[in-house]
């Protein structure tokens, strides 16, 4: 039976790595004039068109990652398809470290350091993370930047000092969305889970065109819990050209873990 250090670590780990891959993000534009009333119809509408969307998907990014004891930093090296697969490949100082294999009822994760791997099913993602009804879907509109959580048959919009604010609440679920009043776009997005007292914070920022659109080539990810962990991310690279390839094969000398 694992102890309960392993366990804390393996937790850890999976909350360090979800962290990683949060490396999506939305539009914005700097923010300039006075604020109007809000019209929450026409930010659904330019929520909904202004949603980052890909077919296939070829990003690099340096994470640095802060908790309350550890810091870390990688270098990650992600693809995607949508609808399918996720790959994520992270190295620490040109040292191989993980590859992560996502698709819609599995997660697979090969430590290349310690020489171990593990199969799981999706909904372990969530276990590990408990964020309710996290699925395959959800976890693509997180990754991609897009909104989340949001129940539209319960929203409200209240106007704050620089931007407009997305309330929307379920039972268990506290849901803020940050949106710039000028263009509508999402600046911040909130998920506070009431039951587990935990929330994660996601923030934009560093915008520049990409295929004719604003894309966040910094951001940070605050996940609070017992503890706090964030999780800062900057893009050296962003290629939507396809296909790709997702590697991912276990040696004989590899040791299944749980």
């Amino acid at each position: 039976m694992p102890s309960s250090i392993s366990i804390i670590r393996f937790q850890q780990k999976y909350l360090l790595l979800f962290g990683i891959f949060l490396m999506f993000s939305c539009k914005s534009l700097k923010e300039t004039g006075a604020i109007k009333k809000p019209d929450l119809l026409a930010i659904q509408n330019s929520l909904q068109n202004n949603q980052f969307n890909y077919d296939w998907l070829d990003m690099k990014a340096k994470v640095h990652v802060v908790t309350d004891k550890k810091k870390f930093t990688f270098v990650v090296n992600t693809r995607a398809r949508k609808d399918s697969l996720m790959w994520i490949n992270a190295s620490m100082v040109g040292i191989a470290g993980a590859r992560i294999l996502i698709s819609k009822d599995s997660l697979k994760v090969l430590d290349i350091i310690h020489k171990t791997y593990s199969f799981k099913a999706f909904n372990a993602i969530e276990q590990l993370l408990s964020l309710p009804g996290l699925n395959f879907v959800t976890f693509e509109q997180l990754l991609a930047g897009n909104y989340s959580y949001l129940n539209e048959s319960n929203m409200k919009i209240t106007k704050g000092a620089h931007s407009y604010l997305i309330h929307s609440e379920t039972d268990r679920i506290r849901s803020v969305l940050k949106i710039n009043p000028h263009n509508y776009n999402m600046q911040e997005q909130v998920i506070d889970d009431k039951l587990y007292k935990q929330k994660m914070i996601i923030s934009y920022d560093d915008y520049q065109e990409l295929d004719s659109t604003q894309f966040a080539y910094k951001r940070n990810i605050l996940l609070i819990r017992n503890d706090t962990i964030s999780v800062d991310i900057k893009f050296s690279r962003i290629n939507k050209e396809g296909p790709l390839k997702f590697p991912f094969n276990v040696s004989s000398k590899y040791t299944s873990v749980e």
